[in-house]
């Protein structure tokens, strides 16, 4: 797409500059490289089970990141706005779930076969961060 682009739209768009080539360069690290290194290396604390369970965060960390940054109003008076607060709510509860869930019993593990688990998840959690900023971005 990229030399089609080139060629069919280099009149009618701007000039490639600096500024734009250092906005597609941070886009480039946070969307694809960030987000991959850091659920790959998640994967050395934690099982994949768990980290199919913390992809499930993406959906939620995206709306409340538009929300913040004024990009989507909440509208808790509208049934659409309650329906996403709603939808937000059950993916987080069973991320946390799926995560927690150890034996029949919830319950917060500190240490596991594959290392310490505490720490895959936030590199995993920081991973679904840097995608859902990608997205807002």
């Amino acid at each position: 797409m990229g030399p089609l682009a080139f060629f069919f739209e280099r009149k009618s768009r701007p000039p490639l500059t600096l500024s734009i080539t250092c906005w597609i360069f941070f886009q480039a690290l946070l969307g694809a490289t960030l987000f991959q290194t850091l659920f790959s290396e998640s994967l050395s604390y934690i099982s994949s089970t768990a980290e199919s369970a913390i992809i499930n965060l993406f959906p939620a960390f995206t709306y409340v990141m538009s929300v913040i940054l004024w990009q989507e109003w909440a509208e808790l008076s509208r049934v659409r706005g309650i329906g996403k607060l709603l939808g937000m709510a059950v993916s987080v509860t069973g991320a946390l779930t799926l995560i927690f869930w150890k034996n029949g019993s919830v319950r917060a593990t500190v240490v596991s076969s594959l290392g310490n688990v505490n720490i895959g998840y936030a590199i995993a959690t920081l991973g679904v961060l840097s995608l859902s900023t990608w997205l807002v971005l």
